[in-house]
């Protein structure tokens, strides 16, 4: 990996458009997996897989079923609004589908004060600018693995909405990943005592290169050879020839 102050982070992939979303859409269950256990949500892979297919499932907390659902709601959208530019109006959208029912205020920024667990630091009250500032400045960055891991350290870190703020913020760095044929990124179970570390020190003492290279090095994944091979076999179908154009190929 090549890390210099300019923050400049070599990608491991370069798929095209049609081939990222191919593979963002074959890791659904398993990305969502990850966001909701990133969260603490108390959840295996096939109850996530039973949820995601019949939006419910026995003796589960109906709160954590509903994040579950927002999350496939958010990312059904990324998926149908894949080449729109990303704005702030965007970004309240995604907002408004990640936190229904959960968040104060969905698709609206907060407007209070409000404290992180288990840290000293307190976010400011954002405003419309303080989005549009960051947008900004990762539209002025030429390497899109930089863009989608400054938007999650500064989306993380400065709390824009009430809540939900991880998880919007992970969706927002794959639109970007997946529209520069970067891969997907997603938290592995096995690095979230590491992740949550990682983002503490971020926190109290602004380590935020060390935060972003540990995302970078364990998080952004790609198309494997297998990957690959269904990828070519689907596209050379003459039932599936057409899915990869398709944007609405995945609905609630």
């Amino acid at each position: 990996m090549c890390v210099t102050c300019n923050m400049n982070y070599e990608r491991k992939y370069n798929l095209t458009l049609n081939e990222n979303i191919f593979l963002a859409k074959r890791k659904i269950i398993d990305t969502i997996y990850k966001q909701a256990r990133l969260e603490g949500i108390n959840i295996t892979f096939p109850q996530t897989k039973v949820i995601y297919e019949q939006g419910i499932i026995d003796k589960m907390n109906v709160e954590d079923i509903t994040k579950v659902i927002n999350l496939k709601r958010a990312w059904i959208r990324l998926f149908n609004t894949i080449k729109e530019p990303l704005n702030l109006e965007y970004i309240k959208k995604i907002h408004y589908d990640v936190s229904i029912g959960e968040a104060l205020t969905s698709g609206e920024l907060r407007n209070g004060e409000i404290g992180v667990e288990g840290v000293n630091y307190i976010p400011k009250i954002p405003t419309e600018n303080d989005i549009e500032n960051l947008l900004n400045k990762i539209e002025n960055m030429n390497n899109p693995i930089d863009k989608a891991l400054e938007y999650i350290a500064e989306g993380i870190k400065n709390q824009f909405f009430w809540d939900c703020n991880k998880r919007l913020s992970f969706i927002i760095a794959n639109k970007i990943l997946i529209n520069n044929g970067c891969g997907i990124i997603a938290v592995p179970e096995e690095n979230l005592l590491e992740f949550h570390q990682k983002l503490k020190n971020y926190y109290d003492k602004n380590e935020k290169e060390e935060f972003k290279e540990f995302l970078y090095n364990t998080s952004i994944a790609g198309m494997t050879k297998q990957d690959n091979e269904l990828y070519k076999t689907k596209l050379n179908s003459d039932i599936d020839k057409n899915i990869l154009e398709n944007q609405n190929s995945i609905k609630l």
